[in-house]
């Protein structure tokens, strides 16, 4: 058990070092009447796993995880509202297109190009995040956003091979904007 163990730490971080990890690399709000909305754009490079995993059959589905936070100075952030924008991005062989679907809205698009379809998810724009009326007076709020690989819609296999290499789980770091 402890040989299999030390077996595990080894292989996670080459594999790790391997994958090219996700960024935010701009991100922005805006009120609109009385409803804030969210444009954001990402850096989502697909490393050679799973390029080779779209060609042959596997969808990887991207998720943009934001939440409003009440900044408090010096205790914890209040966690106001919380929301996953997902997209599948699929490849159809048949027709030999890269097929988008908006997961929370349902509309598909389809591109001729993989970087197309990257370039697609990588912009978000006017991302609703919530009415004016849930934010109190006064105070000061700010929104995180994270891009990541959502490996709970994997087949069960490649969800635990996911779990121990990091190139099936890309991952940004948490990007903070204020919510203005």
């Amino acid at each position: 058990m402890t040989l299999g163990l030390m077996a595990c730490t080894l292989i996670l971080p080459v594999a790790h070092a391997d994958s090219a990890d996700f960024a935010i690399t701009s991100a922005r709000t805006y009120q609109v009447y009385s409803v804030y909305y969210l444009d954001a754009i990402a850096d989502i490079p697909l490393d050679a796993t799973l390029r080779n995993a779209l060609t042959n059959g596997v969808s990887v589905v991207i998720a943009y995880d934001v939440r409003v936070v009440r900044s408090r100075g010096w205790w914890f952030d209040d966690t106001v509202a919380t929301l996953t924008q997902r997209y599948r991005l699929r490849y159809h062989a048949l027709s030999r297109r890269y097929l988008v679907d908006n997961l929370n809205t349902g509309i598909s698009r389809s591109f001729s190009r993989l970087g197309e379809a990257q370039a697609d998810i990588a912009r978000l724009q006017r991302l609703p995040l919530l009415d004016q009326t849930l934010l109190g007076k006064g105070q000061r709020y700010e929104v995180d956003l994270k891009v990541r690989v959502d490996t709970g819609d994997y087949p069960l296999p490649l969800r635990v091979r996911a779990f121990l290499e990091g190139a099936w789980r890309p991952s940004s770091a948490w990007y903070r904007c204020p919510l203005t």
